[in-house]
């Protein structure tokens, strides 16, 4: 239920600091810095068709604006103890939607990696502001799934209406609708607690330590592997259907349907949490989204749209469960934030490793690398997943 804080000198409406609407609106705040990975294939896609642009440019657009993430990720580990997290987060989010509208009418390639660069360490330094918020929440988990949900519904809905204007409108039309997501994003601020660094979560025992060296390593590595090896396949999932010979309505629409075929992955996410611990469901997720990609090796209708709903459901159950992997690892939000920045970076690598092996290899091999990466993710992420696990049935057995 809402609830006055007095978080100033004067109430402030505000919601309940762990509820479903507080959730909700942290997850349009974080997804708000990221969301144009969401729309990447549209993007590429609009490059490539209205612009001019090559394979190459295009993916190095997408690849300047996720590394650019990733460097404004870590920007936002030094603010998290040094700046209160609701200005920073209102100036990045302005920021964000004056670069967008900038964006509108560059039509070089250098100028717009230039432009998304920046653009991408605005959003990445939002982003990470935002995981350290969700880690200091209980059960970061369902908030990270309603992120996904977020992003799964929105980001679904965009590209099967953004797509089909490609032709006629180009890429503008994707920079007006992130410029638009990040003004509603900026909205969410008001209702929104303080969430300070030492809030409940001390409280509850859980003191400000950091796992061993080990346990925050694995699970950093696999955050990026994962996010690579995905994010090379869907960066390029709408020239592959092209690839095959499908229609670009055909391929709009079962791309944009593969992201409300998540929303279940996501909702189980929010109301399963962590009750059968974070190993199970992570390699369920892994392993799904390994069998989704060698679908794509069918080369036809049906094996187009059985790949991308596989795809969409994956995702939607993984990320969440490896992001509050990172979130358990300390209470202050630093390795949330490391988190994100790891995820970033492997968003951002993700379209570099596809132009490459797209360029004179074709999409198989692509896809084969992609296998490979997410191999090593699973393996990677069992030693933290165990350990973590391992915690928590050591705390319930204390209680």
């Amino acid at each position: 239920m809402p609830e006055i804080t007095a978080a100033t000198d004067r109430p402030r409406f505000t919601l309940a600091p762990h509820g479903a609407a507080a959730r909700l609106m942290l997850a349009v705040l974080t997804s708000a810095g990221i969301f144009y990975a969401n729309l990447s294939p549209v993007i590429v896609s609009g490059l490539i068709g209205y612009l001019g642009f090559s394979n190459d440019d295009a993916g190095f657009v997408m690849a300047a604006n996720t590394y650019g993430a990733a460097v404004g990720t870590l920007l936002a580990i030094a603010l998290i103890k040094r700046a209160p997290w609701r200005p920073t987060a209102a100036f990045l989010l302005v920021t964000l939607i004056i670069l967008d509208l900038m964006t509108i009418g560059v039509t070089s390639p250098a100028a717009l990696i230039g432009m998304r660069f920046l653009h991408g360490f605005t959003g990445g330094a939002t982003m990470g502001l935002g995981f350290s918020v969700i880690a200091r929440m209980q059960h970061p988990e369902r908030t990270f799934g309603f992120v996904i949900l977020v992003q799964l519904g929105v980001g679904g809905a965009a590209i099967a209406w953004l797509t089909p204007l490609l032709p006629s409108l180009g890429p503008t039309v994707v920079w007006s609708a992130l410029a638009i997501f990040s003004g509603l994003a900026l909205l969410t601020l008001p209702f929104l607690d303080r969430y300070p660094i030492s809030g409940s979560t001390n409280a509850r025992g859980r003191a400000t330590r950091r796992a061993p060296l080990l346990v925050v390593l694995t699970a950093m590595a696999a955050i990026f592997l994962f996010q690579s090896g995905q994010m090379s396949v869907f960066t390029y999932v709408i020239e592959l259907g092209q690839h095959d010979g499908l229609e670009l309505g055909f391929v709009s629409l079962t791309v944009g349907g593969s992201f409300w075929a998540g929303i279940p992955g996501a909702l189980l996410v929010i109301w399963w949490s962590t009750r059968s611990g974070r190993l199970r469901p992570i390699a369920f997720g892994i392993g799904l989204t390994m069998f989704a990609i060698t679908i794509f090796l069918g080369g036809n209708r049906v094996s187009f749209i059985a790949a991308n709903v596989c795809f969409g459901l994956a995702f939607a159950i993984t990320i969440p469960y490896l992001l509050g992997l990172a979130s358990a690892l300390d209470t202050s939000g630093q390795m949330s934030a490391l988190g994100g920045f790891l995820s970033t970076l492997g968003l951002a690598s993700g379209p570099v490793l596809g132009a490459l092996l797209t360029r004179e290899n074709g999409f198989d091999t692509l896809i084969y690398a992609a296998l490979m990466l997410l191999t090593l993710s699973v393996f990677v992420s069992s030693y933290p997943a165990r350990y973590l696990d391992a915690q928590r049935k050591t705390h319930y057995a204390d209680r």
